[in-house]
């Protein structure tokens, strides 16, 4: 729970929505408790409905049913919790595979990548040369993630645990730093980028010494830099829809959990 709540505030959800997210899933692992189930692994999809029959039938403090978006916020903070495990691989499967249910609007969907579009943007970038798998690790990371652009450029080597599949994003004075999860996937590619691609650019002179995670020919790299290759990928994969900027997959990863 403590990996998610990291999660989610790097989303720039409102403290009191990340409050309330807690209270859901920490009512949710009441339930499984209560039916003796103490691994999330073990939970099913009759798991899930028999929470969502129990939660209709629930009170608030008033003495009234919960209202029907109540209802949705409740469910929406669990499958999002459990899409968080297993895009991370904590479990193998989501019991919300099968289970439908009306999920309000939360983003404009202009300005989000569909599952479709991110998948075609991420496998139009070339993986043959250095500079192409630190680009294709920059954005598995970023979408993995949620970290904003300036938090994936400001990344040190010692930010980056491969093993245990986290970053640790370091805010500065008078803000709290976080520790965000990331994919499998993202450590396939960052890994194969520290090994294959950061290892040659870091032979010019002039970045010998750089601790910046991504680098390019010039040092630390910045974040237009980052728009750029943005957009030369975008214009590649034909996404020539308005609204979309490296800020959209941030909030596709937070969409994405929802669906």
């Amino acid at each position: 729970i403590k990996l998610f709540v990291n999660h989610i505030k790097g989303l720039d959800y409102a403290p009191k929505t990340i409050v309330n997210m807690k209270r859901h899933i920490n009512e949710f692992i009441t339930f499984l408790k209560k039916q003796d189930k103490n691994d999330l692994r073990d939970v099913i999809e009759e798991d899930i409905k028999d929470y969502i029959a129990i939660i209709k039938q629930m009170r608030s403090s008033k003495g009234t049913l919960f209202a029907p978006a109540t209802i949705l916020r409740k469910i929406g903070t669990v499958k999002q919790f459990f899409v968080f495990l297993y895009r991370l691989e904590y479990i193998i499967r989501d019991p919300f595979d099968e289970i439908e249910y009306n999920m309000p609007q939360i983003e404009n969907m202009r300005s989000i990548f569909t599952s479709d579009e991110i998948t075609l943007f991420l496998d139009n970038i070339a993986v043959r040369k250095p500079l192409e798998l630190r680009t294709r690790a920059l954005f598995e990371l970023m979408y993995s993630s949620g970290l904003r652009t300036a938090e994936i450029v400001n990344l040190k080597l010692e930010h980056v645990d491969l093993k245990e599949r986290v970053v640790y994003v370091i805010q500065g004075k008078g803000k709290k730093d976080r520790v965000v999860p990331f994919s499998q996937t993202a450590a396939f590619y960052l890994k194969a980028y520290l090994e294959q691609g950061r290892v040659y650019i870091a032979k010019r002179p002039v970045i010998a010494e750089a601790q910046a995670f991504f680098i390019s020919s010039y040092g630390k790299l910045k974040d237009y830099t980052v728009y750029r290759l943005f957009k030369d990928i975008l214009e590649k994969s034909n996404l020539l829809r308005k609204g979309l900027t490296p800020h959209s997959i941030r909030h596709s990863c937070a969409t994405h959990m929802l669906e």
